[in-house]
């Protein structure tokens, strides 16, 4: 019985870390140049719809890191694509990379780029939504007055 158990937590291990999307984009460039800390990544649900609501996933790490877009895909996003919606996983400068807002700016340009962009990548440029590990308190004003 306990081997049993054992090889049934295994597979449910490896399945919160499987694929849970049907169509991905990686390394998109939304700012127009080439730096890596400029790059997201684009993952649509299983569920097949001709747009999907799209939810910027940003990961946490208190500014200090500019390649984690990956991180996210682990817990953030399975719940996401799951519930039918596009993951948007970007990329943004650190802190040591430049000085406080940049960060905000960069999440400002992901929004810019996936709704000038949501035709090209089945996404509903009305639903664009912002989650993350740590909430930028720097994006409050930004969206209380609309300001992307």
């Amino acid at each position: 019985m306990r081997q049993f158990l054992v090889i049934i937590s295994f597979f449910l291990y490896l399945n919160s870390f499987g694929q849970h999307y049907s169509q991905s984009w990686k390394d998109l460039n939304y700012a127009g140049d080439s730096m890596n800390f400029h790059t997201l990544d684009i993952y649509l649900p299983n569920i097949e719809n001709p747009v999907y609501p799209a939810v910027i996933a940003v990961y946490g790490s208190a500014w200090f890191s500019s390649n984690l877009k990956g991180s996210v895909m682990g817990n953030l996003a399975k719940p996401l694509l799951d519930a039918g919606y596009a993951v948007i996983a970007p990329n943004r400068r650190s802190s040591r990379d430049a000085r406080f807002p940049a960060q905000v700016n960069d999440i400002k340009a992901v929004v810019r780029f996936v709704k000038a962009n949501a035709g090209k990548y089945r996404l509903d440029s009305s639903f664009v939504a912002i989650t993350g590990f740590l909430l930028m308190v720097g994006f409050l004003n930004e969206i209380k007055n609309k300001q992307f």
